[in-house]
């Protein structure tokens, strides 16, 4: 999983904004979270968050968020995108960090109250 995700990091990016990759995923799945998460300024960890879009899309709407992968190269990918967002999103963007979606013990229990967890557990 690492592997892929190291080679494919540019293009995992951009996949959900276009068209004929994960535009329609990222409409349905934005519906869905403006439904049923915590309103802001909830504590959101992005537990396989890539690329950092779904965090930047929550810290843009003031929710506390941390961003946690696998991957170093997608963790670089989104480090990037954080320190080029408005000052007043990034600064929603608690923590960008390695760790294994299934081993969350680096985070006391009640840390959070919602979790993202969109991709890690597919395979």
């Amino acid at each position: 999983m690492r592997d892929y995700y190291e080679q494919s990091a540019k293009r995992e990016a951009g996949r959900l904004s276009r068209p004929a990759d994960g535009a329609v995923e990222w409409e349905l799945h934005a519906r869905a979270l403006e439904e049923y998460l915590p309103p802001a300024p909830a504590r959101i960890l992005d537990d396989g968050g890539g690329p950092g879009s779904w965090t930047l899309w929550l810290a843009h709407r003031g929710y506390q968020v941390t961003l946690t992968d696998l991957s170093p190269a997608l963790l670089n990918v989104a480090r990037d995108r954080v320190a080029q967002a408005p000052q007043r999103c990034a600064g929603n963007v608690e923590a960008v960090m390695e760790a294994d979606e299934c081993d969350l013990s680096a985070f006391p229990d009640d840390s959070f109250d919602a979790l993202l967890c969109r991709g890690p557990f597919i395979t």
